[in-house]
């Protein structure tokens, strides 16, 4: 081969490579889009269902809330909010972006979003976090500082937190441990006053070749809705433990 070619040869295959990267770099961008509109387009139909009003941004000041959900997952950002009076409680549904994170590890796998349902109970509760251990940090065995209820399987399964770990003991009995691994076994409760939110992730794009653990994600088997009946059911469990009367009462249970 006539060396003079080389040049011109090195030139087209670079050229074609970033060709390459360009196309798919506008793919992505047109499959982000295109999953960002589906979202949309669920979280109005949604919205219409329960009479909440809906925007595209955080103009209801939910990202500035008290909550660790915010500190603890490196948000991009709050979108596709629902918010409104629903069964005498204001509610706000909402989806906080999160990228490059998930357990304080880069693992690569995508982009991950949770999907948000928060309740104003108009009980003051203590700060509280029920958090499901991630199953691949079962698989990898990582281990990060909880409370302990002394049950084996639910404590292997939760990360718990609370400044008033015994009313946690008192109110986290054997019938609402089994509910949340039965019912709610993705989904992470937090309580901040008189706050109370559910959050169940979702990753779009995961590695499958890295994480096989992401299938549900990927065959979409995972539920994309908002848990606003989990976070319901949870707050009618909790109320009749922690106030003795279903459904609270709108008076503070702090001592």
């Amino acid at each position: 081969m006539d060396t003079a070619f080389i040049p011109i040869i090195v030139s087209a295959v670079s050229a074609l490579v970033a060709l390459g990267l360009v196309i798919g770099h506008l793919a992505r961008v047109g499959r982000d889009t295109s999953r960002i509109t589906e979202l949309e387009d669920e979280r109005r139909r949604f919205a219409d269902r329960l009479g909440l009003a809906y925007v595209a941004g955080d103009t209801r000041g939910i990202a500035d809330l008290p909550l660790q959900l915010f500190r603890t997952f490196s948000p991009e950002g709050v979108h596709r909010v629902a918010s409104g009076m629903h069964e005498g409680r204001r509610v706000r549904i909402f989806d906080l972006d999160v990228a490059g994170s998930w357990s304080g590890m880069d693992r690569g796998i995508g982009f991950w979003r949770h999907h948000c349902a928060l309740v104003e109970t108009g009980v003051r509760r203590p700060t509280t976090v029920i958090d499901p251990v991630d199953r691949l940090d079962r698989l990898m065995g990582v281990r990060r500082a909880s409370l302990g209820l002394g049950d084996r399987r639910f404590d292997r399964r939760y990360r718990l937190s609370c400044e008033d770990p015994p009313w946690l003991t008192r109110v986290l009995d054997a019938d609402l441990r089994a509910w949340l691994l039965r019912k709610a076994p993705d989904v992470r409760f937090e309580i901040a006053d008189d706050l109370v939110v559910a959050s169940r992730p979702w990753v779009d794009r995961p590695s499958l070749t890295k994480y096989p653990g992401m299938i549900p994600y990927w065959l979409g088997v995972r539920p994309t809705t908002p848990p606003l009946e989990e976070v319901k059911s949870f707050l009618s469990l909790l109320d009749t433990r922690d106030l003795g009367i279903a459904g609270g009462s709108g008076r503070s249970a702090a001592t």
